[in-house]
């Protein structure tokens, strides 16, 4: 079973896969969480500056702002 699964789910899964291809599905999962995990640390700036924005300044810039 996979490493990370646990964490991102405590509850039966709908899902099921052939004994044959659990470490095939294992593989690609893995692969699949790590890329999300560094697709979150890139969105957290511009998220962070739209929430300055919007929350601090009180002054909501357009998405085409935010790209630097």
């Amino acid at each position: 079973m996979s490493q990370i699964f646990p964490y991102f789910c405590n509850t039966t899964s709908i899902y099921s896969v052939p004994e044959d291809l659990e470490d095939e599905a294992d593989r690609v999962f893995e692969k699949y969480a790590r890329t999300q995990c560094k697709n979150m640390m890139y969105q957290a700036r511009p998220d962070a500056i739209k929430y300055y924005y919007r929350e601090i300044i009180k002054s909501p810039k357009s998405d085409a702002n935010y790209v630097s």
